[in-house]
Protein backbone atom coordinates (compact mmCIF):
# COMPACT_ATOMS: atom_id res chain seq x y z
CA UNK A 1 0.00 0.00 0.00
CA UNK A 2 3.06 2.65 0.51
CA UNK A 3 4.03 2.28 -2.73
CA UNK A 4 1.07 2.98 -4.13
CA UNK A 5 0.11 5.49 -1.95
CA UNK A 6 3.38 7.08 -2.84
CA UNK A 7 2.84 7.04 -6.84
CA UNK A 8 -0.37 7.78 -6.68
CA UNK A 9 0.81 11.04 -5.14
CA UNK A 10 3.27 11.23 -8.12
CA UNK A 11 0.56 10.46 -10.80
CA UNK A 12 -2.26 12.69 -9.16
CA UNK A 13 -0.65 15.37 -7.63
CA UNK A 14 3.53 15.38 -9.67
CA UNK A 15 4.33 15.52 -5.70
CA UNK A 16 5.51 13.37 -3.15
CA UNK A 17 6.88 13.21 0.35
CA UNK A 18 8.58 10.63 2.16
CA UNK A 19 7.42 8.42 5.39
CA UNK A 20 3.75 8.21 4.89
CA UNK A 21 2.23 6.69 7.86
CA UNK A 22 -1.26 4.44 7.11
CA UNK A 23 -3.49 5.92 9.71
CA UNK A 24 -6.99 3.75 8.66
CA UNK A 25 -8.40 1.82 6.01
CA UNK A 26 -12.18 3.46 5.33
CA UNK A 27 -14.89 1.75 3.52
CA UNK A 28 -17.35 4.50 2.25
CA UNK A 29 -20.43 4.99 0.01
CA UNK A 30 -21.18 8.44 -1.57
CA UNK A 31 -23.26 9.91 -4.22
CA UNK A 32 -20.62 11.70 -6.64
CA UNK A 33 -23.47 12.82 -8.98
CA UNK A 34 -26.90 12.65 -10.45
CA UNK A 35 -25.82 8.82 -11.96
CA UNK A 36 -22.83 7.69 -10.14
CA UNK A 37 -22.39 6.15 -7.02
CA UNK A 38 -19.19 5.42 -5.46
CA UNK A 39 -18.50 2.46 -2.77
CA UNK A 40 -14.96 1.92 -2.11
CA UNK A 41 -12.44 0.96 0.79
CA UNK A 42 -9.81 3.12 0.89
CA UNK A 43 -6.56 3.08 2.50
CA UNK A 44 -5.86 6.97 4.13
CA UNK A 45 -2.53 7.86 4.76
CA UNK A 46 -0.57 10.95 6.59
CA UNK A 47 2.23 12.76 6.71
CA UNK A 48 2.80 15.67 8.66
CA UNK A 49 6.01 18.09 8.41
CA UNK A 50 7.17 21.29 9.99
CA UNK A 51 8.68 21.81 6.98
CA UNK A 52 7.71 24.29 4.42
CA UNK A 53 6.84 21.88 1.36
CA UNK A 54 6.72 22.29 -2.50
CA UNK A 55 3.40 23.36 -4.27
CA UNK A 56 1.53 19.97 -5.66
CA UNK A 57 1.13 20.68 -9.55
CA UNK A 58 -2.08 18.76 -9.75
CA UNK A 59 -3.24 16.85 -12.67
CA UNK A 60 -6.03 18.24 -13.78
CA UNK A 61 -7.92 14.80 -15.33
CA UNK A 62 -7.60 13.61 -11.23
CA UNK A 63 -7.70 16.74 -9.43
CA UNK A 64 -9.67 20.43 -9.63
CA UNK A 65 -7.39 22.00 -7.03
CA UNK A 66 -5.17 22.18 -4.43
CA UNK A 67 -3.77 24.49 -1.43
CA UNK A 68 -2.07 24.41 2.07
CA UNK A 69 -5.11 25.21 4.83
CA UNK A 70 -5.07 24.50 8.45
CA UNK A 71 -8.02 21.80 9.29
CA UNK A 72 -9.88 24.55 11.56
CA UNK A 73 -10.22 26.32 8.11
CA UNK A 74 -10.63 23.79 5.99
CA UNK A 75 -13.66 22.44 8.45
CA UNK A 76 -14.99 25.50 8.35
CA UNK A 77 -15.46 26.22 4.80
CA UNK A 78 -16.74 22.73 4.60
CA UNK A 79 -19.75 24.08 6.68
CA UNK A 80 -20.33 27.41 4.46
CA UNK A 81 -20.05 25.80 1.05
CA UNK A 82 -20.00 21.81 1.33
CA UNK A 83 -20.57 21.69 -2.81
CA UNK A 84 -17.12 22.78 -3.17
CA UNK A 85 -15.85 19.62 -1.69
CA UNK A 86 -16.08 16.26 -3.11
CA UNK A 87 -18.62 14.07 -1.29
CA UNK A 88 -15.80 11.17 -0.38
CA UNK A 89 -13.41 14.28 1.08
CA UNK A 90 -16.51 15.42 3.37
CA UNK A 91 -16.38 12.06 4.64
CA UNK A 92 -13.15 11.52 5.12
CA UNK A 93 -13.13 15.47 7.52
CA UNK A 94 -16.23 14.45 9.24
CA UNK A 95 -14.44 11.33 10.12
CA UNK A 96 -11.35 12.35 10.82
CA UNK A 97 -10.47 11.49 14.80
CA UNK A 98 -11.72 8.00 13.64
CA UNK A 99 -9.36 8.19 11.27
CA UNK A 100 -6.39 8.77 13.83
CA UNK A 101 -5.28 12.08 11.56
CA UNK A 102 -2.97 14.74 13.21
CA UNK A 103 -1.92 17.66 12.66
CA UNK A 104 -0.70 20.60 14.72
CA UNK A 105 -4.19 20.22 16.35
CA UNK A 106 -7.43 18.52 16.18
CA UNK A 107 -10.24 20.02 14.10
CA UNK A 108 -12.93 21.96 16.13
Amino acid sequence: MHTAAHRRLREELNFDVPNLEQRAVIDYHARVSADLWERERVHVFQYATDELLDTPMPVTDEVSATRWITVSDLRREMLQMPEKFAPWFRIYVSRWNELSLITGAEPD
